[in-house]
């Protein structure tokens, strides 16, 4: 019969996954709450032309819905380890975990 050691360890290691699909989710969602548009920091301008921000949209993945884009942000980190691009260094070459 397992120890209440082995029990109280196993517990804690079940709770991990989904507490860290909870921090993730609470993150990536004040991330997009949060005031200013992405392409606007990205382009550096306050009305970025049209095209110019399509262009952006596309190159960082900002396309789609919310969950979509959790989504594929979820996937990445899960899958690849992938951490997503630098909005802050405007390059959707440079990611965050080369930082």
């Amino acid at each position: 019969m397992p120890s209440g050691m082995f029990l109280y360890l196993l517990r804690r290691l079940l709770i991990v996954p989904p507490t860290l699909f909870v921090i993730m989710f609470i993150t990536f969602a004040l991330t997009r709450i949060a005031p200013g548009d992405p392409v606007r920091l990205i382009s550096g301008s306050r009305q970025p032309d049209p095209e110019v921000a399509q262009n952006i949209r596309d190159s960082f993945g900002l396309n789609g819905g919310f969950f979509e884009q959790f989504g594929n942000y979820f996937w990445g980190v899960v899958s690849e380890g992938d951490l997503g691009p630098s909005y802050q260094f405007r390059s959707p070459q440079l990611s965050v975990q080369d930082l």
